[in-house]
């Protein structure tokens, strides 16, 4: 079993920019997923069902990675997405912090829509429209 580690990239985290792979015993194996959209990722979660590790980029989107570290689903870019941590709830969702907004985005495992929203029974929409947004809890 391999671990993941998101290295984020600039003065802020003084890291490569690559999401990186270690053995169980701490040993670097190398990069995991080499696609050009994982610029300076942040937060990992792995998706249950399909057995994918959902990655918050760096580039305003999220990638779902397999086990070859290949992208298997990716959400649209959004500007100003600026992604934290991430963790799948129980609903299924992959929640993932807005840094600048101060919040919380709830993503489709396919990543075919998200909305924004705060701790039940509150819901806001994101700020810009996004296709197909999900509601919380449907």
């Amino acid at each position: 079993m391999a671990l993941m580690v998101t290295s984020a990239a600039g003065a802020n985290g003084a890291g490569f920019g690559k999401l990186l792979a270690f053995t169980d015993d701490g040993k670097p194996i190398g990069v995991f997923g080499d696609d050009p959209r994982i610029v300076d990722p942040r937060g990992l979660g792995v998706d249950r069902v399909d057995r994918a590790l959902f990655v918050n980029s760096g580039s305003n989107r999220i990638l779902a990675l397999g086990r070859n570290g290949q992208v298997v689903r990716a959400s649209k870019a959004i500007d100003g997405l600026n992604l934290g941590g991430g963790n799948f709830g129980p609903d299924g969702h992959y929640h993932v912090g807005l840094r600048n907004e101060r919040t919380i985005m709830a993503f489709a495992r396919q990543l075919n829509s998200a909305c924004e929203y705060a701790p039940p029974p509150l819901l806001f929409w994101h700020s810009s429209p996004i296709a197909g947004c999900c509601r919380h809890g449907r």
